[in-house]
């Protein structure tokens, strides 16, 4: 395999952190998964399966087809032998890979070998061997990853946080082979090519013009996908020239796409243990600076039954998250608000924990909300919720103000906001 592409390596950001979750989240389901069944079984079955229900191709029969295959192969450094087999019926085209470990089983579907040019053909071949890389890499940990996500969401009562999370696995492989078909045809434009004639029927492809079409979307505005297991083609397309353009570093916007921004009722498990850990750091940032009574302490405790004040456990699960910069993130990400007002309801339920020192919490809670333009909404919602009058919420503006304009304050105050020092958010929200 090509050491000079990492990600090639090693799956993109997004898979290995599905992975690493079950790993380290849930090691009896993950060794459960990882110790089922035997690999020559699983191959009798795929090569059984495949034989009843498709036409192998021979090599000495199809030598064309092979020598492009062989092509593809080398291109993505796969050694393991190649078997091809052609669908029965139907004018649609596409590929489909089998996934053996140590072997790859690609099925053609339509007329792709008399349809596409060779470099075409050698890029729906690239994609789909590079599935196989993909499955197989660590030993085939992303492949044991993406087997717990399918097994979740057919559960009867699958978890709305497991198929969001299997939609977004998907969407990467997905890129991730695309991207594998580049390597393989040399270039972005044939696998442009490719996927229109694929996915139209169209005899002739024009891939420029439909990059110049792509443009046009991506300048109108903020694009996210809406694909439920394979991204759209023009979001495939933009991610292909931004790839061929650079190269890894295309990662994060790729990732921003896929997930089209944290929406409440489309959490992911990523986005649910990075909520779990900056809702534990902002409860942390909301009772630093001050001795917090019993009342707030045991209200934190509703939320975390092991939260000690100091003991940095929040930002422990996540060490990347930095209270103003994660949720800056989320924001723009966020534009109904609802994660602005989550928090600003658990500020209220600190304050609310001790009628007496309603006002030390709803203090911190206005210096943190000022940065990030949420102080009217905690002001509204704590004249609602906790009865507080707007002569008192002046007073608690004006010491906000005079905390953040004095020369030691602010200072002080951000220091106590941000006792962890993270340097930027977690990346893939």
């Amino acid at each position: 395999m090509p050491v000079e592409h990492a990600w090639l390596r090693d799956g993109l950001p997004y898979l290995r952190r599905v992975r690493d979750h079950f790993k380290c989240r849930e090691p009896e389901l993950w060794a459960w998964f990882r110790d089922r069944g035997s690999p020559d079984a699983l191959r009798e079955r795929v090569r059984l399966e495949l034989l009843k229900s498709a036409f192998r191709l021979d090599r000495a029969d199809h030598e064309a087809t092979y020598r492009t295959t062989d092509e593809a192969a080398a291109a993505l450094g796969v050694a393991a032998p190649v078997t091809l087999y052609q669908a029965q019926g139907g004018e649609s085209m596409n590929a489909g890979l089998q996934f053996v470990p140590g072997e790859a089983h690609v099925v053609l579907i339509g007329p792709v070998v008399t349809r596409l040019q060779p470099t075409e053909l050698r890029a729906l071949l690239g994609h789909e061997l590079a599935h196989f890389v993909l499955l197989g890499i660590e030993d085939g940990e992303l492949f044991t990853a993406r087997s717990i996500l399918e097994a979740l969401v057919n559960r009867v009562d699958a978890d709305p946080a497991h198929q969001s999370t299997r939609r977004r696995f998907a969407l990467h492989e997905e890129c991730y082979c695309d991207r594998g078909a580049l390597l393989a045809a040399g270039g972005p434009l044939p696998v442009i090519a490719m996927l229109q004639k694929v996915l139209t029927g169209l005899a002739e492809a024009t891939p420029e013009s439909y990059v110049r079409q792509v443009a046009e979307v991506f300048a109108a505005g903020r694009v996210a996908s809406d694909g439920a297991s394979h991204p759209e083609p023009f979001v495939r397309t933009h991610a292909l020239m931004r790839f061929a353009e650079s190269g890894d570093a295309a990662d994060a916007e790729l990732a921003v796409i896929l997930t089209g921004g944290c929406r409440f009722d489309q959490l992911d498990l990523l986005d649910q243990e990075w909520l779990t850990a900056l809702t534990r750091t902002w409860i942390e940032s909301l009772l630093t600076g001050g001795e917090p009574t019993a009342g707030q302490l045991a209200q934190a405790r509703a939320y975390f039954e092991d939260f000690t004040l100091g003991d940095s456990s929040g930002v422990g699960r996540h060490p990347e998250v930095d209270i103003r910069s994660a949720l800056r993130s989320w924001i723009g990400a966020l534009e109904d608000g609802k994660l602005r007002d989550y928090l600003c309801y658990v500020a209220l339920d600190l304050a609310g924990a001790d009628r007496e020192e309603i006002e030390s919490v709803l203090c911190r809670g206005m210096v943190l909300c000022r940065d990030l333009g949420w102080d009217g909404r905690l002001a509204e919602l704590a004249a609602g919720e906790l009865g507080i009058g707007k002569r008192d919420l002046a007073r608690l503006r004006d010491t906000v103000e005079r905390l953040r304009s004095e020369e030691t304050g602010p200072g002080e105050c951000m220091a106590q906001d941000e006792p962890h020092g993270g340097t930027g958010s977690v990346d893939g929200v």
